[in-house]
């Protein structure tokens, strides 16, 4: 199949293994090729993927058990207020007001992301404004 924008005769000289309209399985396999490619032994000595990339990792970042612990609660915790506020209060606010069929299935989302970033953006502006000093005393940040 030809490329609507280019003759075949101009593809006709490009070499590499390709086509011009690849399938996600073609994406799939080709990515996997350029890994295998950057993480073979040519390319790096001593590395062995996924161990040393692990290891790596690893060493720049650590991450205590009970952090990922926290923070998979606090993502369960998000998702159920997020079902509460979307089954509840946004339920409420449909009926009282008169909206369309195609704003009553965007509503409850646009509510959401409203509440969300209200909120978050509040919290962190009370953080930074009245709760720590980081404006004249910068150093504090790192207490």
């Amino acid at each position: 199949m030809a490329h609507p924008y280019t003759s075949i005769e101009a593809n006709q000289g490009l070499k590499g293994n390709f086509s011009m309209s690849p399938s996600y399985i073609d994406l799939l396999i080709d990515l996997r090729r350029t890994l295998m490619w950057y993480y073979s032994p040519t390319m790096w000595r001593d590395y062995v993927f996924p161990t040393s990339f692990i290891n790596d990792f690893t060493r720049q970042c650590y991450f205590q058990q009970k952090d990922v612990y926290y923070t998979l609660l606090i993502a369960v915790f998000i998702t159920l207020i997020r079902y509460a506020f979307e089954s509840c209060i946004s339920t409420l606010l449909i009926s009282r007001l008169n909206l369309t069929e195609t704003n009553k299935k965007k509503f409850p989302e646009s509510a959401w992301k409203c509440f969300l970033y209200t909120f978050t953006w509040s919290y962190c502006f009370y953080l930074v404004r009245y709760r720590y000093d980081y404006f004249d005393q910068p150093y504090l940040i790192w207490d």
